[in-house]
């Protein structure tokens, strides 16, 4: 089943067949919005197992980024949330503010998120699925003590 919520403009919805998630942002994401945004994506995350991070398709095509509020919040929200997230459509300057937004992030101790901008939606899947392949079979072989879990492709 594909639950889909709304978050003001925005769109999230869980692909069960795959365990990603699937968000359409339209305009630019406040500080409530995310706050709301990060908890649906730990609750859609947690259906592909406890320890699971998220798996996230990030459609920017209508994206106009993050609000200042919602950078801010980005550096002071929860720690324990991991997602590897395939970007595509978003445009130049979004791509430049989320970048710089994301080494902020990893300079304070926060880099739990992998983000990959890529060019369409099949390049994204690709991206994401080999991204869920990697990390699990590290987990697996981490559990019979063979290897620790990497970073993902």
């Amino acid at each position: 089943m594909n639950d889909v919520t709304r978050i003001s403009k925005h769109e999230v919805r869980y692909e069960a067949d795959t365990g990603f998630i699937y968000i359409v942002s339209n305009g630019a994401l406040n500080a409530d919005e995310l706050r709301v945004l990060t908890s649906t994506l730990a609750e859609y995350a947690a259906r592909s197992g406890p320890d699971e991070p998220a798996f996230i398709l990030a459609d920017g095509r209508k994206s106009t980024g993050l609000t200042t509020d919602a950078r801010k919040a980005m550096t002071t929200g929860p720690t324990s949330f991991r997602a590897y997230v395939a970007a595509f459509g978003v445009s130049v300057p979004v791509r430049v503010v989320l970048n710089l937004v994301m080494k902020a992030v990893a300079m304070i101790g926060r880099d739990n998120v992998v983000l990959r901008f890529v060019s369409d939606i099949t390049e994204a899947r690709e991206w994401l699925a080999e991204a869920q392949r990697s990390y699990r079979a590290q987990v697996a072989a981490s559990k019979v003590g063979t290897a620790q879990p990497a970073n993902p492709p």
